[in-house]
């Protein structure tokens, strides 16, 4: 196995890699939910994919 040791930017300098994906919908999980079994990001997130 063989690694680069090249440093990658976007075209304004700043980085390219591991930067992550910033939130753009914050859920804040309940107890009634996690009593219920219920995934509330991902039903969250299924609501705002359909709009």
């Amino acid at each position: 196995m063989s690694f680069s040791g090249s440093l990658v930017t976007n075209n304004d300098g700043s980085k390219h890699h591991l930067i992550g994906i910033s939130t753009d919908i914050k859920v804040k999980r309940k107890t009634e939910g996690i009593k219920q079994q219920k995934d509330q990001v991902f039903e969250t997130a299924s609501i705002d994919a359909i709009k």
